[in-house]
């Protein structure tokens, strides 16, 4: 998978660019050429690693494909009636 990728996925959970970067320990404007692809594949090891984390804990994985949970997805069980 690559940076870009990983990074609109986890934007696509509702964390904004800033948020994401605190996260990561970078900056907002690294995030947003990683968005752009125009920072190269390559993060630093601890930059990619920070994002390859998040995007484990954030994203859920659903039938072998990912599923980027959106800011007003329901992630709980369905009920039971």
């Amino acid at each position: 998978m690559d940076i870009q990728k990983i990074t609109a996925d986890l934007i696509a959970t509702g964390l904004t660019q800033e948020a994401l970067a605190a996260l990561v320990k970078c900056s907002q404007p690294t995030i947003s050429h990683f968005l752009k692809g125009s920072r190269g594949s390559r993060p630093s090891l601890l930059i990619g690693n920070r994002l390859l984390e998040l995007h484990h804990e954030r994203v859920v994985t659903v039938g072998g494909t990912d599923r980027v949970p959106r800011k007003d997805d329901q992630l709980s069980a369905p009920s039971v009636t």
